[in-house]
């Protein structure tokens, strides 16, 4: 997990994008969403970033990536299987034959 406090308090000292990514691990789109929280956030001093929890700084980095939806439909793998069989020695013109 990207540690985005450590990020924030990196890019308000100054620290380069390359300086950053090599001392954190993480990568430059991270490094970018932080930048982008402390301009939006107007954060400026670490004392005002140590001053936020937790909770309040974790909420503002939100995966956006969609998850999952329960809707997804299950291949019917029998059918699929059923339908290749039948294929088997039809050839196409063309096609390699048997």
């Amino acid at each position: 997990m990207t540690d985005y406090r450590l990020i924030l308090r990196l890019l308000l000292r100054g620290h380069s994008y390359r300086n950053i990514q090599s001392t954190v691990g993480c990568s430059p789109g991270s490094i970018s969403k932080a930048s982008g929280v402390l301009e939006a956030r107007q954060l400026s001093t670490a004392s005002v970033l140590d001053s936020i929890s937790d909770e309040e700084l974790h909420s503002w980095f939100v995966d956006a990536r969609s998850s999952i939806s329960d809707e997804f439909l299950q291949p019917d793998f029998d059918a699929i299987v059923q339908v290749c069989s039948a294929a088997v020695g039809k050839h196409h013109s063309g096609g390699w034959k048997a």
